[in-house]
């Protein structure tokens, strides 16, 4: 049964879901995307998660959903200090999965500094940035950067990446017309040390990747089974 919670962090507030198996503290922590993305997107498998006997929290990033606060207030930086914020929600002393969709992708892979014990990284339709963007408000000057050319090549999840030594996914729509390819190449070459690592692509899929396996149970199923042994 999925059971609402509210953070205070800085001026903001934050409401979150926790999706729960019973007598199971939550070790799975989903972090949405960009645009008109909110926590909503991911409960479908929030909810899978149960199945295997993972609890979930799920939250709205401050400007989205029903969080408080505006957008263009709101940078990398920010997003990254609210999911600390969330973190008392997480069993740190079991093995933890963090699911990132999109820009939620590059903030799963910069926690790793913070949570202590992942094993585990979904990385839905990863994007990635480059270091001078994290403090930028998502403003023109945060579009900007991100419009240089291959500016994503000078990010500051590198060390990360490259040190982290559990599982690790990357699902990907065939039809991705938002992540640079090169992005992808970047994310599957750095995580030299990871366990296991395994590129999944969702035929006919976009970047609206949530959207399309929710309408398409076949693809949702496929993927699943692909990393349910890993949770």
């Amino acid at each position: 049964m999925p059971y609402p919670f509210s953070v205070s962090t800085g001026e903001e507030t934050l409401e979150g879901t926790i999706y729960d198996r019973k007598n199971i503290e939550p070790s799975v922590l989903f972090l949405h995307g960009a645009g008109n993305a909110d926590q909503k997107r991911v409960a479908y498998l929030a909810k899978q998660m149960i199945t295997k006997k993972k609890s979930s929290v799920t939250f709205d990033f401050s400007g989205h959903g029903k969080s408080s606060g505006r957008l263009e207030e709101s940078s990398l930086k920010k997003r990254y200090e609210e999911a600390c914020d969330i973190s008392p929600f997480i069993n740190s002393e079991d093995p933890i999965t963090l699911c990132g969709s999109s820009m939620g992708g590059y903030l799963a892979v910069k926690l790793l500094s913070f949570f202590p014990c992942v094993q585990t990284l979904l990385l839905y339709c990863p994007a990635i940035y480059s270091k001078d963007a994290f403090e930028i408000p998502f403003t023109d000057e945060f579009s900007k950067i991100l419009r240089e050319e291959n500016s994503w090549e000078n990010t500051d999840i590198i060390e990360n990446m490259k040190n982290f030594t559990g599982n690790v996914f990357i699902i990907i729509g065939e039809k991705d017309d938002v992540i640079p390819q090169g992005v992808i190449d970047l994310y599957m070459n750095s995580f030299e040390k990871a366990y296991h690592k395994e590129l999944i692509t969702v035929q006919g899929a976009d970047h609206q990747l949530h959207k399309y396996l929710q309408e398409n149970k076949n693809a949702q199923t496929y993927v699943f089974k692909k990393i349910e042994k890993f949770l």
